[in-house]
């Protein structure tokens, strides 16, 4: 029993040292992932807003063209 709980004490020396690199090595993911949703969601919303401009633009050009000249 004494050799088993020199072993654990052993064991739970070197854990902090493994848990805090797992903490970083996760929050390295977590930034990664976020990276990756803002960059998704920014080029949506270019694309989005380049659509409606582009739109606008078409409808100006509708209205213009309809006058009567």
């Amino acid at each position: 029993m004494n050799a088993a709980i020199v072993t654990a004490e052993l064991i739970a020396q070197h854990e902090p040292r493994g848990g805090a690199a797992h903490v970083v090595i996760m929050a390295g993911v977590v930034v990664a992932a976020l990276a990756v949703i803002g960059v998704s969601r920014w080029r949506r919303n270019r694309s989005r807003a380049e659509q409606h401009s582009n739109s606008h633009d078409r409808s100006e050009e509708s209205a213009r063209s309809e006058e009567p000249k």
